[in-house]
């Protein structure tokens, strides 16, 4: 989630969350996006901050 900050377009404090597939993203977003590759360091896991329904991962 994004929390709009002073004088956000979203308004003050709001969040904003978006559920894009990463087709989506590349299609709506393709212009702005910088994507680099990876830099081959040691992998740390990764969890999702929440799941779909919201719930706090385990």
């Amino acid at each position: 989630m994004y929390r709009g900050g002073f004088d956000s377009i979203f308004g003050d404090g709001c969040e904003i969350g978006i559920d894009l597939c990463q087709h989506c993203v590349r299609d709506t977003l393709g212009t702005w996006l910088r994507v680099a590759p990876p830099d081959h360091g040691p992998v740390e896991e990764s969890r999702p901050l929440s799941s779909p329904k919201g719930d706090s991962p385990a």
